[in-house]
């Protein structure tokens, strides 16, 4: 039998990137992922998450608009870094050509009724 504190020293927890520039979105969804017991560092602009160092995450979940710009831009440079890394979106938005250009990274969630499988995805990735 393993205890918690001999599992977490057995299979490390995945640290996940979060970026969305709404207060209740990032607050609601660091939850939802602690709860998951996924380490979760969580930015509110690309600029703040460009300055994660890619090397340390396990995965990123990213607004697809944050602000004036788009999450896609950010999945780029992870990826310039970092090929392997697994990167999904959530999005509130409509299909569209940014939509399309999302998948090309990973899956497309939608932020108000796809959060849980979004973070299930996460979950999986363990």
């Amino acid at each position: 039998m393993l205890y918690a504190t001999e599992l977490s020293r057995e299979r490390p927890a995945v640290r996940v990137l979060f970026v969305d520039d709404s207060p209740v979105a990032r607050a609601t969804t660091r939850k939802l992922i602690a709860e998951k017991g996924l380490d979760v560092t969580v930015c509110s602009s690309l600029a703040e998450a460009r300055q994660v160092d890619p090397s340390t995450l396990g995965a990123a979940l990213l607004d697809l608009e944050v602000g004036e710009e788009r999450g896609t831009d950010l999945a780029t440079v992870l990826r310039t870094r970092m090929p392997a890394l697994p990167i999904a979106f959530l999005t509130a938005a409509a299909k569209g050509e940014l939509y399309e250009s999302a998948r090309t990274f990973g899956p497309v969630f939608n932020k108000v009724s796809e959060l849980e499988q979004a973070i299930g995805w996460l979950v999986d990735l363990r």
